[in-house]
């Protein structure tokens, strides 16, 4: 990948979505640029600096500089997956991404996620190792045992190779459970038999459910 540049106003505070959105664009760009075979080289324009029309490039900023959120996450991606080779890459769903990275020499096997829709949460299944999970920009370690959140951040899982090879079963085993928001209007009568749902909601979708008395 010769060039890829993503331009953030340079008045933005540094925690901003657009901020957090370049942060997300970066990494997902680093694992689909790492996930095709024989890539060597991916290149981000630009350290620091470069202007246009009051949006800068840079991942450092500031006197005295500083990281964004996307130089940190970008170092955290970069860490995790230096070494590795990629395995495959596959839907989980709609919007879930799933890429897994090997490493031989490390004795590792490495498997990302990230949505691009709602944030949803996995769980793994009983029957694998527990690894390490690497989440957030800063790629800190999380417990899995209520479930690891994902977002458009990447969230790593990092396996002993040897014990679990290069595409274990479990995790075709693992479902993603999206988290819906929704509001509960009722209408009540004599007794909660005279009420059922009229509008149900679509799966992985946020909005209301209005429940009336039947006929």
């Amino acid at each position: 990948v010769g060039e890829l540049g993503w331009g953030v106003q340079a008045t933005a505070d540094p925690l901003s979505s657009y901020s957090l959105d370049f942060a997300a664009c970066i990494t997902q760009a680093l694992i689909t640029g790492k996930s095709v075979p024989g890539m060597e080289k991916f290149s981000y324009f630009t350290q620091v600096g470069c202007n246009e029309g009051g949006h800068e490039y840079g991942l450092l900023r500031g006197r005295p500089m500083f990281p964004l959120p996307a130089a940190m996450a970008y170092a955290a991606c970069a860490w995790v997956l230096d070494g590795t080779e990629p395995v495959n890459a596959v839907d989980v769903t709609p919007e879930i991404r799933r890429f897994i990275f090997a490493s031989k020499e490390r004795d590792e096997l490495v498997v990302v996620w990230w949505s691009d829709g709602e944030t949803a949460a996995i769980t793994p299944p009983d029957n694998a190792p527990a690894g390490i999970w690497y989440t957030g920009m800063l790629g800190r370690i999380a417990d899995p045992s209520r479930g690891v959140q994902i977002g458009r951040l990447p969230v790593y899982w990092v396996l002993p190779l040897r014990e679990v090879g290069e595409n274990p079963a479990f995790l075709e085993e693992m479902g993603a459970r999206v988290a819906v928001p929704v509001e509960l209007r009722l209408a009540f009568q004599d007794t909660a038999d005279d009420i059922a749902p009229r509008a149900p909601i679509p799966a992985r979708k946020a909005g209301t459910v209005t429940v009336t008395p039947r006929p």
